[in-house]
């Protein structure tokens, strides 16, 4: 079998909460559902999000052009409150990363008063155009710190 080259996505943002607080808005499907989606104005539709080993996050996000993108996803790790590692296996064939299952890998660091997340998401195929990747997520980070505040 051969191995695929891949590439990963990492990004650092400290918030204005807690550890707990931050892992809160990771895991509660109403807050997940408020932040996750990059676009603006949107919001993902969680349908499962039980977070424990072996537990399921399933959500969708309806895109602008009304594409709709499901993604089933295992969480692998749940270290309340400083890491969560969650498995994307993309085993849909219609979906635009088929074939590349990817890793999420998000640490949550207390400095003070605030919280660092470094969020890391590996298996990118290396042709991947990482900047969309990158500035979706900054979005959804932007979201994401007024859900956690």
């Amino acid at each position: 079998m051969t191995m695929r080259q891949t590439q990963s996505l990492h990004l650092e943002r400290l918030f204005d909460c807690s550890p707990e607080e931050l892992w809160d808005a990771w895991t509660r499907p109403e807050e997940f559902a408020r932040w996750f989606n990059p676009v603006p104005g949107m919001d993902a539709e969680v349908l499962e999000l039980d977070p424990r080993p072996g537990g399921r996050l399933v959500f969708a996000m309806v895109c602008p052009a009304g594409i709709r993108i499901a993604e089933e996803c295992v969480f692998e790790v749940v270290n309340r409150p400083h890491e969560l590692v969650i498995y994307q296996p993309h085993e849909n064939e219609t979906h635009p990363l088929a074939g590349y299952p990817l890793t999420i890998r998000v640490l949550f660091r207390a400095e003070g008063e605030q919280t660092r997340m470094i969020f890391e998401q590996s298996g990118y195929p290396m042709d991947a155009p990482m900047d969309g990747a990158r500035e979706g997520l900054r979005a959804a980070f932007d979201k994401l710190a007024t859900v956690a505040a």
